[in-house]
């Protein structure tokens, strides 16, 4: 949560909304600039930054780092079978979809507190855009959320009772749920993405197709495809579930668990 002060000397500096970014970047650094040693912090870079394809991350000044990340990115999808290989279309599985699609690597350089670059993030996006719409059913593409109402409500009773609260992340968390088997998609990996599998996992290289790139069955939610967010809050709700929470009856974002006669632990997703 956060509180808005108002300050009388800022009556002018109203921008437009599409301003707002840079505006709050150049009062940043105004701001940062007056400290003792007079140092003038640059948070544009770590601001503005947005997700980059491996051929602009490659043109910049951390190559290397850009490619230690994408074969970074690349292990773990291996690492848990995220397909299977294929030597032709014909060795798919029967599926609704007929289209192949092409992935793309994609990068986004992360800033420590002073703006110097840290890393590259990488992820490989499928091309799920390029799926048949008509092979969906409207609530596939779609997954709840918490509505702010709900977590306000949670922290306030949370601060209520001078309760614990945790908030935590799960890497990859798409990548824990699959397709079903009659909605698994066949991807053409570019040549770019195929060397770096191969890289990693040596046995890709049989599958290898004659102009260099790689022919798979997908079988997790990859990020890109339509039904990934949805699958995955049907595993994470079953999970839950399974671990003996209780789902709410009017908000299906919001479980709880009795730990003991005094203890209750809930759950937002």
């Amino acid at each position: 949560m956060s509180a808005r002060i108002r300050d009388p000397n800022y009556k002018s500096s109203y921008v437009k909304p599409k301003d707002a970014g840079v505006h709050y970047i150049e009062q940043l650094n105004q701001f940062l600039s007056k400290t003792e040693n007079n140092d003038k912090l640059n948070y544009s870079a770590a601001y503005a930054s947005e997700s980059m394809t491996w051929f602009e991350a490659i043109k910049g000044e951390h190559v290397k780092e850009a490619e230690a990340a994408g074969l970074k990115e690349i292990k773990g999808l291996v690492d848990i079978k995220s397909w299977k290989y294929q030597k032709s279309i014909a060795d798919r599985t029967e599926s609704v979809h007929s289209k192949i699609t092409s992935p793309n690597m994609l990068f986004k350089p992360k800033y420590d507190a002073k703006g110097a670059f840290l890393l590259w993030k990488a992820r490989l996006v499928s091309g799920g855009h390029r799926t048949d719409p008509r092979v969906y059913d409207p609530y596939e593409k779609s997954s709840p959320t918490i509505p702010l109402e709900v977590a306000k409500m949670q922290l306030g009773i949370a601060s209520y009772h001078d309760a614990e609260v945790e908030v935590f992340d799960i890497p990859v968390a798409y990548l824990n749920a699959y397709l079903k088997p009659d909605k698994r998609q066949v991807m053409r990996i570019p040549v770019y993405i195929a060397k770096m599998i191969v890289q990693v996992d040596p046995t890709a290289r049989q599958f290898v197709q004659s102009d260099g790139t790689l022919l798979v069955e997908v079988l997790r939610a990859l990020y890109g495809f339509p039904e990934s967010a949805k699958l995955w809050n049907e595993h994470l709700t079953s999970t839950l579930v399974k671990g003996g929470y209780t789902q709410c009856p009017v908000e299906p974002c919001l479980f709880r668990k009795s730990v003991s006669p005094t203890e209750w632990s809930i759950v937002t997703v």
